[in-house]
């Protein structure tokens, strides 16, 4: 048992984003699309197979904040967002 946790990493994370866009369209015409600011929480787990080979899994948890804007988006209509990425990692 203590083997198998002596292969273990745990970690965490914690951010924010801003997102700057640069132009818009709707049907020919201009948007005027404002920045978007979101918060985010993970956590990750892995097991290393050998010392380059690991496989993993991170759930993350992402809030996009209210941009006051009228133009609907997949990040005013549903502004939690979670994701859990699995997968395997290679360093060198």
């Amino acid at each position: 048992m203590v083997a198998l946790f002596a292969h273990m990493n745990a970690y965490a994370s914690a951010g924010t984003t801003f997102e700057l866009p640069l132009s818009g369209q709707m049907n020919g015409r201009p948007l005027d699309v404002p920045c978007q600011w979101s918060a985010g929480l993970g956590a990750g787990l892995q097991y290393n197979i050998t010392h380059r080979i690991g496989i993993y899994i991170e759930p993350e948890f992402y809030w996009y904040f209210n941009n006051g804007s009228s133009i609907r988006t997949v990040r005013t209509e549903r502004p939690v967002n979670i994701n859990i990425p699995v997968g395997i990692r290679f360093s060198w």
